[in-house]
């Protein structure tokens, strides 16, 4: 779920270099879940990660709530005294 949010939100950034409108960005986001990470389905992003990144309403986008973070990794990282 992170991989692809990062990914959507890399590549939003990048758009207007790119030639893309923001579906395809969301377009080609759902491939790389399904052809590069095997998912059955895109992952949720939840609606307020939408807004922030300016893809509240893009068609292909799916929302979901309280998505669930990939469990034990990642302690400590960044930060003030991280």
């Amino acid at each position: 779920v992170q991989c692809c949010q990062a990914w959507l939100g890399f590549y939003n950034t990048f758009t207007k270099r790119l030639g893309w409108s923001k579906p395809e960005v969301v377009r080609r986001a759902n491939l790389f879940a399904s052809v590069v990470l095997g998912l059955d389905s895109p992952p949720p992003i939840e609606a307020r990660t939408a807004a922030k990144m300016g893809l509240s309403g893009v068609q292909g986008l799916v929302y979901g709530t309280g998505v669930p973070k990939s469990g034990g990794g990642g302690k400590g990282g960044g930060g003030k005294g991280g």
